[in-house]
Protein backbone atom coordinates (compact mmCIF):
# COMPACT_ATOMS: atom_id res chain seq x y z
CA UNK A 1 0.00 0.00 0.00
CA UNK A 2 1.30 3.01 -0.96
CA UNK A 3 1.31 6.74 1.17
CA UNK A 4 -1.37 8.17 -1.61
CA UNK A 5 -4.09 4.84 -1.02
CA UNK A 6 -2.99 5.58 2.67
CA UNK A 7 -4.26 9.36 2.23
CA UNK A 8 -7.15 8.45 -0.36
CA UNK A 9 -8.81 5.69 2.43
CA UNK A 10 -7.92 8.06 5.07
CA UNK A 11 -10.02 10.85 2.95
CA UNK A 12 -12.81 8.36 2.24
CA UNK A 13 -13.59 7.68 5.70
CA UNK A 14 -13.22 10.80 6.71
CA UNK A 15 -16.08 12.11 3.89
CA UNK A 16 -18.63 9.33 5.26
CA UNK A 17 -18.11 10.15 8.60
CA UNK A 18 -18.27 14.09 8.51
CA UNK A 19 -22.26 14.01 7.93
CA UNK A 20 -22.90 11.57 10.51
CA UNK A 21 -20.83 13.89 13.35
CA UNK A 22 -22.57 16.80 11.75
CA UNK A 23 -26.17 15.15 12.53
CA UNK A 24 -24.41 14.22 16.15
CA UNK A 25 -23.96 17.65 17.05
CA UNK A 26 -26.30 19.48 15.61
CA UNK A 27 -29.10 20.77 18.04
CA UNK A 28 -32.24 21.28 15.80
CA UNK A 29 -33.22 17.82 15.88
CA UNK A 30 -33.83 15.73 18.74
CA UNK A 31 -34.49 11.84 19.87
CA UNK A 32 -36.61 9.80 17.53
CA UNK A 33 -35.75 12.37 14.79
CA UNK A 34 -32.31 12.27 15.33
CA UNK A 35 -31.93 8.38 15.13
CA UNK A 36 -34.32 8.27 11.82
CA UNK A 37 -31.63 10.70 10.63
CA UNK A 38 -28.10 9.12 11.89
CA UNK A 39 -29.49 5.29 10.56
CA UNK A 40 -30.14 7.40 7.04
CA UNK A 41 -26.95 8.75 7.59
CA UNK A 42 -25.24 5.54 7.96
CA UNK A 43 -27.00 3.76 4.74
CA UNK A 44 -27.06 6.85 2.24
CA UNK A 45 -24.51 8.97 4.02
CA UNK A 46 -23.83 12.38 1.88
CA UNK A 47 -27.31 11.93 -0.10
CA UNK A 48 -28.99 11.67 3.11
CA UNK A 49 -27.20 14.73 4.80
CA UNK A 50 -28.93 17.07 1.48
CA UNK A 51 -31.38 15.82 2.53
CA UNK A 52 -31.66 16.60 6.45
CA UNK A 53 -30.21 20.17 5.14
CA UNK A 54 -32.93 21.19 3.42
CA UNK A 55 -35.79 19.85 5.89
CA UNK A 56 -34.67 20.74 9.20
CA UNK A 57 -36.20 24.12 9.91
CA UNK A 58 -33.93 27.19 10.31
CA UNK A 59 -30.67 24.85 9.67
CA UNK A 60 -29.98 26.86 6.69
CA UNK A 61 -30.26 30.06 7.96
CA UNK A 62 -28.16 29.01 10.84
CA UNK A 63 -25.73 27.68 9.17
CA UNK A 64 -24.90 30.60 6.60
CA UNK A 65 -25.56 33.06 9.39
CA UNK A 66 -22.96 31.53 10.98
CA UNK A 67 -20.72 31.66 7.95
CA UNK A 68 -21.45 34.96 6.43
CA UNK A 69 -21.09 38.36 7.74
CA UNK A 70 -23.92 39.45 9.38
CA UNK A 71 -24.60 42.52 7.12
CA UNK A 72 -25.84 40.18 4.32
CA UNK A 73 -28.71 38.93 6.68
CA UNK A 74 -30.26 42.21 8.04
CA UNK A 75 -33.48 43.59 7.12
CA UNK A 76 -33.17 47.12 5.23
CA UNK A 77 -33.98 49.76 6.57
CA UNK A 78 -37.53 51.52 6.25
CA UNK A 79 -37.97 54.79 4.09
CA UNK A 80 -38.88 58.31 5.50
CA UNK A 81 -41.99 58.83 3.52
CA UNK A 82 -42.54 62.65 2.96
Amino acid sequence: MSDSDLFFGILCITGYLAPISFVLNDTHTKGQEKNFWLIAMIFLSWLAWLAYITSVPNLLKDMFSSWLPEYLFRSPAKRIKY
